[in-house]
């Protein structure tokens, strides 16, 4: 296979990997779907030009979610003039480069399970309250709205309970980040 069609074709595997994975990270941040759409496109057109640019990308996940959460910042800052939130980004790309795929490579199933182990612990320091929402929002999917409705709790009391879990878990998993991360 010629050097192109094999850049190609690690690509479209990268690609097919990953491409469900970055768009839930950019649709649970960009609210309409067609701008969401755009920052995907812009990801994956950056994924290509690496490549052209013969610059390798040697752990592809954390380095989509990165780009993708570049594009978003700067989405906000030019359509609102916000700044994107911090309070799930580093965490949630911990989290997805982990379950990215699964692995028998030994030392990545070593990582996956002292990274649980460590995860495990944090979230059990945490106060029910707080737990609980995050464990609904980011393990069972629901929305902050049904938590509402379902307990009585008022959704922004439910958004600072996640922010507060959030930042715990991200002051004691920072060891782990860096090493996962290689930063």
């Amino acid at each position: 296979m010629s050097e192109p069609a094999q850049k190609n074709s690690e690509q479209d595997n990268i690609v097919s990997r990953y491409y469900g994975r970055v768009a839930a990270f950019v649709h649970r941040r960009v609210r309409s779907r067609e701008d969401g759409e755009d920052i995907l496109q812009n990801v994956f057109y950056r994924l290509a030009r690496t490549d052209q640019l013969a610059l390798p990308v040697d752990n592809a996940l954390p380095w989509l979610f990165r780009v993708a959460r570049n594009l978003i910042t700067d989405f906000w800052r030019k359509r609102k003039g916000l700044l994107f939130s911090d309070t799930e980004d580093d965490l949630e790309e911990i989290v997805s480069v982990l379950l990215a795929e699964e692995t028998e490579r030994p030392e990545d199933v070593y990582l996956q399970r002292i990274f649980w182990e460590k995860f495990r612990s944090v979230l059990a320091e945490l106060p029910s309250e707080q737990r609980e929402v995050f464990e609904l929002t980011e393990f069972q999917g629901q929305s902050y709205r049904e938590i509402s409705e379902r307990s009585g709790v008022n959704v922004n009391t439910l958004l600072s309970r996640k922010r507060y879990a959030v930042q715990h878990l991200r002051k004691h998993l920072q060891e782990m980040r860096e090493m996962i991360l290689g930063e």
